[in-house]
């Protein structure tokens, strides 16, 4: 439901911006403010709506993990330089995985190990927004991710690597001797 209201407001908010100042200038000041609250609902709504139906459409349950343990997992935007993929964002005991829908006209899949995280931490959208999880990996890439519940998905995931990091391996298994 968050997801639904946030994709209504953020779409409509802005489109209603953009469709009330075009009609203050074409058509005066009182029916640019209607226009501009008429459509950026309509459109947030109908947007809303869209995003929504995308995800049922694409929800058939987590991917087939072997030998791993899933410990969360929620929808998410994968943020890219060009445009942002919807999709749904896995932690598990040995690494973050992000798969997009399947309704995208691409596959897109991001694994990253657990042991290549160096840092999670959040940015904040427009300024004053805090609703993206960046990952920096060790070799100095990041990946954004626009999620609900970005503290928890923030502490998880650097729980998980400091746990990872700290838990006891035989010789064979060390990542660094």
């Amino acid at each position: 439901m968050r997801s639904f209201i946030r994709t209504f407001l953020t779409t409509g908010i802005c489109f209603g911006s953009l469709m009330g100042i075009f009609y203050v200038y074409e058509k005066g000041m009182v029916w640019g403010i209607r226009a501009g609250i008429c459509s950026g609902f309509l459109f947030g709504l109908v947007m809303a709506v869209f995003a929504r139906s995308q995800e049922n459409k694409a929800l058939t349950g987590p991917p087939l993990l072997s030998d791993e343990r899933l410990l969360r997992e929620g929808s998410a935007h994968h943020v890219l330089r060009t445009k942002g993929l919807i999709g749904r964002l896995y932690l598990t005991d040995k690494r973050l995985l992000f798969e997009a829908f399947p309704s995208n006209k691409e596959v897109h899949e991001v694994s990253i190990p657990v042991h290549e995280i160096s840092e999670a931490f959040a940015i904040k959208s427009y300024g004053f927004v805090r609703n993206k999880v960046r990952v920096a990996n060790t070799d100095g890439s990041t990946e954004t991710f626009l999620t609900d519940d970005v503290n928890g998905w923030i502490e998880e995931i650097n729980e998980r690597r400091t746990y990872y990091l700290d838990e006891p391996r035989s010789d064979e298994m060390r990542l660094f001797p």
